[in-house]
């Protein structure tokens, strides 16, 4: 279902600043999170996908990887995707889910994003109708930290 495309696809991108976005498959940029430079997946489906997941995890300095909010789990879903006429991207503001609450935006430090796709007709409890891309680590240093959701 996620197909490279002859690029490299899925990968981790980021934005040129003026309207496109730039591969970055080593995840060596340190996102501001103003003015559109904000971590980007960009993927290709190969096939219709019967449901996209994605999470966020915070990187520990032990490297350990934590959900941004354990109690919701994903910070983004979509059912019943068709074929990508060309790439396409999913751009993450640093902002999650809480239950019954407004949305919260990450603190500066290192995360990495995962995309799950469910093949279609596949069933959601076995591990093997799934793909999986995990993005490299990648940093948010915001100046301006109080300029997303409530922290």
């Amino acid at each position: 279902m996620l197909d490279d495309q002859g690029m490299g696809l899925p990968a981790l991108g980021i934005s040129d600043g003026a309207g496109s976005v730039l591969l970055d498959p080593d995840g060596d940029h340190t996102y501001t999170m103003q003015d559109g430079d904000i971590p980007y997946i960009a993927y290709y489906f190969g096939y219709p996908v019967e449901r996209l997941e994605i999470q966020a995890y915070r990187v520990t300095r032990g490297g350990k990887t934590k959900p941004v909010n354990p109690a919701v789990s994903l910070i983004d879903a979509a059912d019943h995707l068709g074929r990508s006429a060309a790439p396409e991207v999913y751009g993450w503001d640093g902002s999650y889910p809480r239950k019954g609450t407004k949305p919260r935006t990450v603190k500066n430090g290192d995360y990495l994003l995962e995309m799950r796709v469910l093949k279609p007709l596949g069933d959601p409890d076995n591990p093997d109708h799934w793909e999986t891309f995990t993005s490299p680590r990648f940093s948010i240093d915001d100046p301006d930290p109080r300029s997303g959701a409530t922290r």
